[in-house]
């Protein structure tokens, strides 16, 4: 772990790498930091009481007016085509946006993370990935599984890369 002189270092350092990289040619910003929300709907189309909250950090638009969804992150560590294509929060944002008529609602969302990779010499990495609209459904039933679980009192532990700060830790260890 950095001191905070190291870590002030590296903040700066990691900024000026993306303000100096980052290349927004033939786009249009639409939104930042964008708040939307959206009713959940069943796998069968029907309402659910439960409501899909979230904030985009940059919708773009495209040369061709196709909206394209951008997250940024921080890592040590190359983000993977598969991680990116696999990666639920995107699902959520494409939800958020067909819900809210950015997009048509058969449309697929262009999706990008623009990782500022932490390294001794910061670099920025732009990964590129889509979302249909079978993602969206996918993302729906995942959704609405998990509140199923746990309205019925269902838990199963998710080791990750948060455990260190979670305040559940020991009793998901326990488990």
């Amino acid at each position: 772990m950095p001191d905070e002189a190291g870590a002030i270092a590296m903040g700066k350092s990691m900024l000026t790498v993306f303000y100096e990289t980052i290349d927004l040619s033939g786009y249009a910003v639409v939104e930042v930091e964008l708040p939307l929300s959206a009713r959940l709907y069943t796998d069968d189309g029907l309402p659910t009481e439960f409501m899909l909250v979230g904030i985009l950090d940059l919708l773009l638009m495209d040369e061709n007016s196709e909206a394209v969804v951008v997250d940024n992150k921080t890592a040590a560590q190359t983000m993977s085509q598969k991680a990116a294509d696999e990666n639920l929060q995107m699902s959520a944002y494409a939800y958020l946006l067909a819900a809210n008529k950015y997009v048509f609602p058969l449309a697929p969302v262009k999706c990008r993370f623009d990782v500022l990779r932490k390294l001794k010499t910061p670099k920025l990495e732009i990964v590129q990935t889509v979302r249909t609209a079978q993602d969206r459904k996918r993302f729906a039933k995942i959704a609405n599984a998990v509140l199923e679980g746990i309205d019925a009192g269902i838990y199963m532990p998710q080791p990750n890369w948060m455990c260190s700060d979670c305040a559940y830790s020991d009793a998901c260890r326990a488990w």
